[in-house]
């Protein structure tokens, strides 16, 4: 038995896979929209891999939304950072890369269509596509084309592409509401879904609702990440003497504020003097994973002129609100030029350092970073 794929050009815009199976007789072929390319071309033949993943497959491997799905594949070896993570360019979007070339070199379709980028880029460096606002209740499949299509698509699709189909049409009501949390506390998560459309003769409409809320995942949820051990811990108070390299001894200010940090600011005499430290100050407080509250909305609606024609008219808007944390606010003395200052009571040149602990703020919370987006996509066209 031998498979056989065939692209075959529809016009100067989309292709078509072509895939059937060889045994006594050939097998009548089935069509499959996998990608769209503004490159016209007479014909295109050779071998292409493409993975499917159902909309059924997605409820029945419980991944929350698409970027679930697409990330847990074989496929996407790459490692990127987005909403998953605390401390990066882009913590209210999220990014696949395939084969590990990059988010820039995937390219995503939406029903055979590119996608907007993100406004702002991928570590600072590159665009991508973010997966972070289509309900995932509306996917009827998503094929990935695992093997570089660059010649058919341009330098965005090296790696790879990955085209998401959403459903045309759906009769009845649909009412999902999905929670989960960890057995170590922090990361908890909601999702509210409620998807419906009706058929009117030659008219079908679909529209999707989709709610989502994250807690935040903070280092100090972990007990490997809440406090440094076996290094120095990190200075709260410190006063050098510049001259000498040597810290001023702190006397009884350590003791005074012992209760910082949750209790654990002490004296630590190092061999260069002593300072008031904590093995929590730094990257005990910052978020793991993001806090996020995110609100989908997906509309569309097929009227059928006739069998080879159809209007279509598909919408979509999401608003994320995302927060993290990747390090608490300190101060330090310094004069115009230098890292340190002349001390004129103590008639020597000295440097300064203090961090400022959660208590004194009013929780971690407060020196949280916000970031907020909207996203929209209104499509019409003739398709046939």
């Amino acid at each position: 038995m031998q498979t056989k794929f065939k692209l075959k050009p529809l016009a100067a815009g989309a292709f078509v896979l072509l895939a059937g199976v060889v045994q006594a007789q050939e097998a009548s072929p089935a069509a499959v929209v996998i990608t769209g390319s503004r490159i016209p071309r007479a014909s295109l033949e050779g071998p292409s891999a493409v993975t499917v993943i159902t909309g059924d497959d997605i409820t029945r491997q419980g991944f929350k939304n698409v970027f679930d799905a697409l990330t847990n594949q074989s496929q996407n070896s790459g490692f990127v950072q987005g909403a998953d993570y605390g401390n990066t360019f882009t913590p209210s979007a999220n990014a696949i890369s395939l084969r590990g070339l990059g988010p820039n070199h995937t390219l995503v379709l939406l029903n055979g269509r590119r996608m907007a980028d993100f406004p702002i880029a991928y570590e600072g460096t590159v665009n991508f596509t973010n997966l972070a606002n289509i309900p995932s209740s509306v996917v009827e499949r998503i094929e990935i084309l695992s093997g570089g299509a660059s010649a058919v698509y341009g330098s965005d699709a090296i790696a790879g592409v990955v085209n998401i189909i959403l459903k045309k049409q759906a009769n009845g009501y649909d009412l999902n509401l999905k929670a989960g949390t960890t057995t170590r506390g922090g990361g908890s998560d909601k999702r509210l879904q409620f998807t419906g459309g009706h058929s009117f003769d030659k008219l079908n409409t679909l529209f999707s609702v989709e709610l989502l809320e994250r807690d935040p995942l903070w280092s100090a949820d972990r007990d490997f990440m809440a406090s440094k051990t076996g290094v120095a811990p990190t200075s709260v108070l410190a006063r050098k003497n510049v001259s000498s390299g040597k810290y001023v001894d702190p006397g009884t200010t350590c003791s005074d504020i012992g209760d910082l940090y949750g209790g654990s600011t002490v004296k630590y005499t190092a061999k260069a003097g002593s300072y008031c430290a904590s093995p929590k100050v730094g990257p005990t407080y910052w978020t793991t994973q993001t806090k996020n509250s995110s609100q989908n909305l997906f509309g569309s609606a097929n009227y059928e002129l006739s069998d080879s024609a159809t209007l279509f008219a598909e919408a979509l808007y999401g608003n994320n609100r995302s927060s993290n944390n990747t390090r608490g606010p300190s101060w330090t003395s310094r004069s115009a030029t230098d890292s340190y200052f002349w001390n004129q009571a103590t008639s020597r040149y000295e440097a300064w350092s203090r961090y400022i602990s959660p208590e004194e703020m009013g929780g971690a919370g407060r020196y949280n970073r916000r970031w907020d987006d909207q996203a929209a996509s209104l499509s019409l066209g003739l398709r046939g």
